[in-house]
Order: structure tokens, then C-alpha cells, then sequence
């Protein structure tokens, strides 16, 4: 019969057009890309491993030299770790360019899927009022047989059931669609990320040649030996911290212990990758009440051991105070390149003589997020991380005052009120190593 015949079509076109014939405009495409995915996943694991393998080399051969020999050296394997990262980071960005096609073509897909869902429901529908106005009686006329009016009552209650489920599978879909367009955004984040740590890596490799050029300039030009210079270095070091305790210590700013937490195991985690080593404790000034004395001098922060283009992180979520370069301002010698991030939970933390910062004022982070790259900048003696911690309430970025190169400059830096200071130490995850001598 006709009407038994519409019935077996509407229910053929409804299940072939809307479930099946899509599934194969984009199914191919989107297995090529996840293989392309899948082989870049395994380049980008094969590059982590050479990665820890010269880290580990280099902090194993790290000091064993002493002089412009060792120094040279140890620049030479940061660089060349730093160009296998480089490696990884560009295969992570393959990979992540490659996800977002691949995302792409599934939402194109499911567009597809919906919009013949669309149509073909539209359609169905359109028949259904027509079949609606046939009254049972004219069916039943129509037919011979009661059994054969049964049946096609039966197919049409079979047929709605299938309508239903349609719909069911079409909001289904518009959901899938509404993740895959999340899930894409995240994927552009994630790659906007990784080509920050690409520009960040590349000038941390420009760091390591213009260190190794500095050391050899000033050995060359001057008649002293190498520790020489590293013990000038210590001196002006030292008046750095000087000068800065004494702009601190006319800060009047009252603290509330109770705006930030009590010092508590891993608070905050590590600024640098595991494994971690501190080279110089916090502590030994006037504003260390709570800390260890430092017995060779003020320390306004904790040192961490990083040669030149180590991933440096975020201790926790926050949003990025300030970043500065105080090695911008002619005869201003101090923390070199520095981030300023103030948490979530009443801390701020201080990242100084870095190589890289690629992160700017007014960002959100997490914790663990890269934020630039260990360096040698400002006066230090050689690669490390400086980190300091702050009461949130007490610190602030601010000009350089006095008669120092840095005021006279115009350079600009983090300050505090000296009991805004915390010592890092008790705050921090305690599974790291400390260097003989801190």
C-alpha cells in the first residue's frame, strides 16, 4: 500500500540521511590529522628525553671548572639544551596547530550532521501533519484486512519513536558541537602559550652568546683574573642590597598577618624545575626576623640554581604586577630582567636576573606556568633564579631614589616594607637540595 510504502521511506531517509551520510564527508581527513598528531606527540617525548638527559649532564659538570674555562663551558651546554627545547617547544606547536585542524574539521562535521538533521526533520514533519489528516476511519477503509490497519498503526507508533530518538540525537550533537568549540579555544590558548616559551627560549640563546662575549671582553680588558671580576661582582652586589634596604627601610606600611596564609609546606610551589638546589638562603638583614641568618650578608630573597634558559613558573595563580629590566638604564646595576606577580592569596612573588620575561603586565597565571627563562642579568656572579616573597599588602614597583645609577637612570623596581618579607623556605615544597655554603 502507498501509505505503508511512505512510511518505510520516511524511516529509511531519516536513519541513512541523518547518522550515516555525513560520517563520511570528514572521517578520513580527520585520521590523517590524528596521525600527524600521534607522530608529532612521539617527537616532542623523544625530545624530552635528550632535554633531561643534558640537564642532568650539565648540572652534574656544573662547577666542576673553575675560571673563564668552566664559565664558557657551562654556557655552551645551557645553549645546546636550549636549542633542543627550542626543538620541542616547535614540535609542540606543530602538534597543537595540527589539533586545532583536526577540532576544526569535527565541528565542521557536526555542523553537517546537524544541519541535515535540520532538514530532514523539517521534512519528516511536514509528511506527518499530512499523514495526520487521514482519519483512522479512511486508513481502516482503506484497507482489506484489520491486520494490515494494525500494523501500520504500529509502524507509525515505531516511526514517532524514531522521530523522537532523531531529536534526542540532534541536541546530542549541538552539545558535542558547544564542547569541540571549548575545546578548541583551549587548544588556541594552549599554542598561543607555547609560541610565548618558543620567543622566550630563542632569547635565552641570545643570553648565553651575549654572556659568554661579556665574560670575554672583560677578561681581555682588564688585568685581573677572572675570580677577580666575580669578587667585584660580589661588591657591587652587595651595595645593590644595601641601597635597596636602604630605600626599604623609610617604608612605613603597616602589615595584617592575617591577609596572608601562615608558612606551610608547598603553599606555593617550586619557581624552578625539579630537581631543586638553593644556593643562598634568605635572611641576615634587620627585616629577617622570622628567617635563618644569612652569615655572609643581607639577602632580601632565596637563590635557586638555573643556568641560563630554565623554565622559570609561576609559584601559584595570580595576575602579573609589573615586569621591568633594570640593565635598560644605563649605569643601573640590579636585578636585571624582573616579574612581579601578585597571588591570589595575599603573596607576591619577585623573579629576578632572568634571560627572558614573556608575560606582561596585567596577565592571569596559574601556578606552574612558565613565565620567562632563567639568566644572568643585573649583577650577579652567574646564572640563577633570585626569588623573593612578599606580603602582597607591602610591596610595590616604584623609582629608584638617591644617588645611585639606577636613580639618576630613571629605572624603576620592586619595593617593600621590610617586614612585608617572607622567607621562601617555609613556604615552599620541602623535597629540594641546599649547596654547600648557603
Amino acid at each position: 500500500m502507498p501509505f505503508q510504502k511512505s512510511i518505510n521511506k520516511y524511516i529509511a531517509i531519516l536513519i541513512l540521511g541523518l547518522f550515516l551520510l555525513p560520517m563520511f564527508t570528514s572521517a578520513q581527513s580527520i585520521e590523517d590529522l590524528q596521525n600527524k598528531i600521534d607522530s608529532q606527540q612521539e617527537k616532542v617525548r623523544e625530545l624530552d628525553k635528550q632535554i633531561n638527559q643534558q640537564r642532568e649532564l650539565l648540572l652534574k659538570t656544573t662547577g666542576e671548572k673553575k675560571g673563564v674555562e668552566g664559565a664558557i663551558a657551562e654556557l655552551e651546554a645551557s645553549r645546546k639544551t636550549l636549542q633542543t627545547s627550542i626543538n620541542q617547544t616547535q614540535a609542540e606547536i606543530s602538534k597543537s596547530e595540527l589539533t586545532i585542524e583536526k577540532i576544526s574539521l569535527e565541528i565542521d562535521d557536526k555542523k553537517e550532521k546537524i544541519n541535515a538533521g535540520h532538514d530532514i526533520l523539517a521534512s519528516t514533519i511536514r509528511r506527518i501533519n499530512e499523514m495526520n489528516n487521514v482519519s483512522l476511519i479512511e486508513v481502516l477503509l482503506s484497507n482489506s484486512k484489520t491486520s494490515k490497519f494494525w500494523d501500520q498503526i504500529a509502524q507509525l507508533e515505531s516511526f514517532n519513536k524514531e522521530v523522537k530518538r532523531s531529536v534526542d540525537q540532534l541536541y546530542d550533537l549541538n552539545e558535542q558541537l558547544a564542547g569541540k568549540k571549548n575545546e578548541e579555544e583551549d587548544e588556541i590558548k594552549e599554542l598561543e602559550l607555547q609560541k610565548d616559551e618558543l620567543a622566550g627560549e630563542h632569547e635565552a640563546v641570545e643570553s648565553t652568546k651575549a654572556e659568554k662575549n661579556k665574560i670575554l671582553k672583560e677578561v681581555a680588558n682588564k688585568e685581573k683574573t677572572y675570580q677577580q671580576i666575580l669578587n667585584e661582582k660580589i661588591q657591587q652586589k652587595k651595595a645593590f642590597e644595601d641601597e635597596i634596604f636602604a630605600i626599604e627601610s623609610q617604608i612605613q606600611i603597616l602589615i595584617d598577618k592575617n591577609l596572608y596564609p601562615e608558612a606551610d609546606t608547598g603553599i606555593i610551589g617550586f619557581p624552578v624545575p625539579e630537581p631543586v638546589m638553593i644556593t643562598q638562603h634568605f635572611g641576615a638583614t634587620a627585616f629577617a626576623q622570622n628567617s635563618r641568618i644569612y652569615k655572609s650578608g643581607s639577602h632580601p630573597g632565596t637563590d635557586f640554581r638555573a643556568q641560563i634558559g630554565t623554565p622559570i613558573f609561576s609559584v601559584a595563580d595570580g595576575v602579573i604586577e609589573d615586569t621591568g629590566n633594570t640593565d635598560a638604564f644605563p649605569g643601573c646595576r640590579a636585578w636585571g630582567k624582573w616579574i612581579l606577580v601578585k597571588h591570589n592569596n595575599g603573596l607576591t612573588s619577585l623573579y629576578a636576573h632572568l634571560s627572558s620575561t614573556i608575560v606582561k603586565k596585567g596577565q592571569t597565571v596559574t601556578r606552574g606556568q612558565t613565565i620567562g627563562n632563567a639568566g644572568a642579568t643585573g649583577i650577579v656572579t652567574g646564572p640563577h633564579l633570585h626569588f623573593t616573597l612578599y606580603a602582597s599588602q607591602g610591596v610595590y614597583v616604584g623609582p629608584y631614589t638617591g644617588t645611585s645609577g639606577c636613580a639618576l637612570s630613571g629605572a624603576y623596581g620592586p619595593f617593600a616594607d621590610l617586614d612585608a618579607y617572607l622567607d621562601p623556605e617555609a613556604y615552599i615544597p620541602k623535597n629540594y637540595t641546599v649547596a654547600p655554603g648557603a
